[in-house]
């Protein structure tokens, strides 16, 4: 499901992988509330819950190459969500599907 319709069934706990982008440093349209949510999450509020972050974008838009991915990763984590592997990084001006 896209990120804004996970809300309704955001687990609590078990794995979740978060896949995102950004689009000139912002959320795209279907993440825009996920987005604002995971803003104001406070310590605690995700522990119990292991997750990682895969984000596409593009190196060609360099000053907000993976912005939006880096940022939710960052907060999750000081949410108390235990990150289980690196966030994953693809660059649409390289070999995207190899990565």
């Amino acid at each position: 499901s896209s990120l804004d319709e996970s809300l309704d069934s955001f687990p609590e706990d078990g794995v979740t992988v978060i896949c995102a982008s950004s689009y000139n440093g912002n959320p795209p349209d279907n993440a825009l509330k996920f987005h604002r949510w995971v803003q104001e999450l406070k310590p605690g509020d995700l522990s119990g819950l292991k997750y990682t972050v895969f984000g596409s974008g593009d190196t060609v838009w360099a000053s907000t190459f993976q912005k939006v991915p880096k940022e939710i990763d960052e907060l999750m984590a000081a949410a108390g969500a235990e990150r289980i592997a690196e966030r994953g990084i693809a660059d649409a001006s390289e070999d995207f599907d190899g990565m």
